[in-house]
């Protein structure tokens, strides 16, 4: 749902996404004249005109805006909490994965590269003696730019949809959805 905003933004909105008074009128179904009436302050628009020029104004920002869904790795790859850390090197050398969610009840914890490397002399030791905190979660529509945050903090985020794990990203899975 979009937000009516002061009418004085019109024009900065505009020119940050990029459009010119010729496209913005086409997306909201005005004139490209009252377009330039109103960003030069020269028209007050009735209320109509500033929700149709608001809502093509958001409908174009949301328009190539990625989310947590696309760029998730699916199926979630686990491992054990009581599994054993030289178990766990060869899961993750076969599988290519650089960190792992630890399930027992649920997501416990994470088992990464780093962690597995200060446990190496430890090689009975299981899972859950060297595993970090259970990694954030966010839903399938959360913006990528979200995620992106939380992976500056944590090695993974977990993507939930009603309340089970759909999904996996790491900083790898963004950086290899970028587009061109």
């Amino acid at each position: 749902m979009y937000m009516i905003q002061n009418v004085d933004e019109i024009s900065r909105m505009r020119k940050q996404l990029g459009l010119t008074q010729k496209e913005l009128a086409d997306a909201s179904g005005v004139s490209q004249s009252m377009i330039a009436k109103i960003e030069s302050g020269r028209l007050d628009p009735g209320f109509s005109h500033v929700k149709q020029i608001f809502a093509a104004l958001e409908q174009t920002s949301t328009k190539d805006m990625v989310y947590a869904k696309d760029v998730m790795a699916h199926p979630v790859k686990y491992i054990s909490a009581d599994n054993t850390i030289m178990n766990a090197v060869r899961i993750m050398r076969k599988q290519g994965y650089s960190q792992l969610p630890v399930r027992a009840e649920g997501v416990v914890g994470t088992l990464t590269e780093r962690a597995l490397l200060d446990a190496l002399l430890k090689r009975d030791a299981k899972i859950s003696d060297i595993m970090l905190d259970a990694p954030p979660t966010v839903s399938p529509d959360t913006p990528v730019q979200a995620v992106i945050d939380l992976l500056h903090y944590f090695s993974m985020v977990l993507v939930v949809k009603k309340g089970k794990n759909v999904g996996v990203i790491t900083k790898t899975d963004v950086l290899s959805n970028i587009k061109r």
